[in-house]
């Protein structure tokens, strides 16, 4: 099997990390600068620079020879291949080191994952004022330096790169499992791309930057100084009120409806700090041609294996209760209120402060179904409460979820002591937060801070009222616990222990690259979560391990729990991902957590959502526990039915 790796320098007049790595390439600035690679474990690795005639042809046949191609952020340099060089080259020939890297609990940037494993050949530093020259639009006069020994010079980075790359790959290769058809369809879902409303966008960035500045320019003549939180405070105290924090919602408690006065500067307050609306402009910076935002998901982007986001941030978008129609007025009332942004705002304090609240709310509407399209949405129903089910067998939980009975609001029954079918929606929405916190050991801090409104008495009411509900679940956080204490610490070694909890989840403490333990935890699904440096910690509490920004974090037995519920989540929405990408006239352009959103067309609605109803709710072998369920939507903006 014949393998190449590789790697591309490319110039553009876009900056990638504002505009995202596919708008970047597809701009009439973009090119090749130059390409490094080298085959199998040979020693040489080649650079071919972009001039002459043809100068990649000989590079384009190798691409064709090749079996596997590896590069480190692959999807960018397959994407480079595919734009310029190969419009064909099959997905599945290619592997990331990057992934590989993440996956052995590394950092995923080259130059850190080769120190952090110890490789032979490292990246190459100090070349910023080459990478100025020759990939963005600087005023090379300006740079110094001769022309040829910037060449050689540069040319040698991207050699180093290369084989740097290739050391990675085989240091990797024999210690963890990827799963590359995943990757792939992740790759998939990230070159289809989000559809988005530009005309919504672009309205909704011109009101909310209208805003902003109006707010600022009103608050600083008031507080005449700085807008930041501790003035905000400091201004109120003054005036006789006792804030907790600078934080909005402990200013808006501190502060009667009474005051008039005072409440108009908290409303314009509230705006200043208003930062979802900022999307609206990073959603139209990294747009594409055909009004699609492409590249939003990184794989393998967290500890346990779960998504994370570039740029849009996909994942942490505002919650909004909006149906789909009351999404399209908004979008509607917004392009028709920033054809007329000097006087719709009145220049009064609560109209602004209205009208920003709904722009940071609809942001999410923002993704819009094209012409003759609908977006099918669908989500794993209490998936955090069905696998901590299946892990513990705690009865009580059992006939919960086996009587279909809502989770959450039998929480919302027993926390404000009400019948189950008279809890409110504002209710079921305040503590399920908490019931997520508390399945995972969190306590009375952590019920504060994820409801600001809670007091003290409350919160540790609500705990003993969790823990009282499901004590098997509190017994699985002790028993791991227990596990890392007398198993798991100490010299490493290769025996596994296995977990307990139902499903067949083991433990393993093990010698690891760059001469240091690492904690091992293998799920159902036979993928790892990697604990790399796992040791005790100083503090003689609990264990800490080396994250893969190279930061130290802690893990005891409830955070395992956590860590290993929001894997087998990962696990089965990545299963649901690929049943899915096999599914025809079913395109999948989006993942929020638990919940995916599908392209279809407007007369195949029907057709096709039972069947991504019944995708979402299919088990794959190994996690026949889990009683899965799963709702589904047809709407035209991304909005609640």
């Amino acid at each position: 099997m014949k393998t190449l790796y590789l790697d591309f320098e490319t110039y553009s007049e876009l900056d990638i990390k504002a505009v995202g790595s596919y708008k970047y390439l597809e701009h009439p600035s973009t090119r090749i600068v130059c390409v490094g690679y080298a085959w199998d474990d040979y020693s040489e690795a080649i650079v071919t620079w972009n001039s002459g005639v043809n100068p990649f042809s000989d590079f384009i046949q190798f691409l064709h020879e090749a079996d596997v191609l590896v590069a480190h952020n692959a999807e960018f340099d397959a994407e480079v291949v595919r734009r310029f060089l190969v419009p064909d080259i099959p997905k599945g020939k290619w592997r990331c080191t990057m992934v590989m890297s993440r996956i052995a609990g590394f950092p995923g940037k080259l130059s850190r994952a080769a120190e952090a494993v110890g490789l032979e050949h490292q990246k190459m530093g100090g070349i910023d004022r080459l990478m100025k020259k020759f990939c963005t639009p600087q005023v090379q006069q300006q740079l110094g330096f001769d022309e040829q020994e910037d060449i050689d010079l540069f040319s040698r980075y991207c050699r180093f790169d290369v084989l740097a790359c290739r050391d990675l790959y085989y240091a990797l290769s024999g210690v963890v499992s990827v799963d590359w058809a995943s990757w792939v369809t992740h790759w998939e879902i990230n070159s289809r791309g989000i559809p988005i409303d530009e005309g919504f966008c672009e309205a909704a960035s011109e009101l909310s930057v209208g805003a902003h500045s109006y707010a600022s320019d009103t608050l600083y003549r008031v507080l005449r100084c700085k807008i930041a939180p501790a003035s905000m405070k400091a201004f109120l105290e003054k005036k006789g009120y006792r804030p907790e924090t600078g934080g909005i919602d402990d200013i808006r408690r501190a502060v009667p409806d009474e005051d008039a006065e005072m409440k108009e500067i908290v409303d314009l307050y509230e705006v200043h700090q208003e930062k979802s609306t900022l999307k609206y402009r990073v959603g139209l910076d990294m747009l594409c041609t055909d009004n699609r935002v492409r590249g939003s998901y990184m794989y393998e982007g967290t500890q346990t294996g779960r998504y994370s986001s570039y740029g849009l941030q996909i994942h942490n978008l505002k919650k909004s209760d909006a149906t789909s129609v009351a999404a399209e007025a908004l979008a509607i009332k917004t392009r028709i209120e920033a054809l007329e942004l000097q006087g719709i705002f009145f220049r009064v304090s609560e109209a602004v402060s209205k009208q920003m609240k709904a722009l940071g709310e609809g942001v999410r509407h923002m993704i819009r179904a094209p012409k003759g399209k609908r977006l099918l949405v669908s989500d794993m129903s209490s998936i955090e409460p069905r696998i901590t089910l299946a892990l513990t067998g705690d009865p009580r939980l059992h006939d919960v979820i086996v009587n279909g009975r809502d989770v959450y609001r039998v929480f919302a029954a027993a926390f404000y002591r009400v019948p189950e079918d008279q809890v409110l929606k504002s209710q079921r929405d305040f503590v399920k937060s908490l019931a997520l916190g508390f399945s995972y050991g969190g306590g009375i801090r952590a019920a504060k801070k994820v409801s600001k409104g809670i007091s003290s008495d409350e919160a540790k009411e609500a705990v003993s009222a969790y823990r009282a509900m499901y004590p098997v679940v509190a017994r699985a956080w002790k028993g791991l616990d227990n596990l890392l204490r007398y198993k798991v610490t100490g010299t490493p070694y290769e025996e596994v222990f296995p977990a307990p909890l139902k499903l067949p989840v083991t433990l393993c403490l093990k010698s690891w690259l760059g001469g240091k333990a690492a904690l091992v935890v293998s799920l159902p699904s036979g993928r790892d979560i990697v604990y790399r440096e796992f040791r005790n910690s100083e503090q003689g509490f609990g264990y800490v391990y080396t994250a893969r920004n190279g930061e130290v974090a802690s893990l005891y037995g409830s955070k395992l729990f956590n860590n290993i519920v929001q894997g087998i989540a990962y696990d089965l929405l990545a299963f649901s991902l690929n049943e899915l990408e096999r599914l025809p006239g079913v395109d999948t352009v989006m993942h929020v957590h638990d919940e995916v959103v599908c392209e279809v067309h407007t007369d195949e609605v029907f057709e096709h959502a039972l069947d991504v109803a019944d995708i979402m709710c299919l088990n794959p072998s190994w996690a026949t526990g889990i009683r899965r369920d799963a709702s589904i939507s047809v709407t035209k903006r991304y909005a609640k039915l």
